[in-house]
């Protein structure tokens, strides 16, 4: 792909990504305690997996 549509196409997708990122923050943000409930077990079963990752490969020197 030639470089200037490759940067126009990746900076239009970035613009919306933030944009839509966002937007969502502020409207979960303002009403975090009615989906607390939803959103917690998700976060932790998230922690957990990140924690269990590292002994998954064994790295030997």
């Amino acid at each position: 792909m030639p470089l200037l549509p490759f940067l126009v196409y990746s900076t239009l997708g970035t613009l919306l990504w933030v944009g839509l990122l966002t937007y969502a923050g502020y409207i979960l943000g303002s009403n975090y305690p009615l989906i607390e409930r939803f959103i917690d077990p998700i976060f932790e079963a998230g922690v957990a997996g990140v924690d269990y990752q590292p002994n998954l490969v064994d790295f030997q020197t």
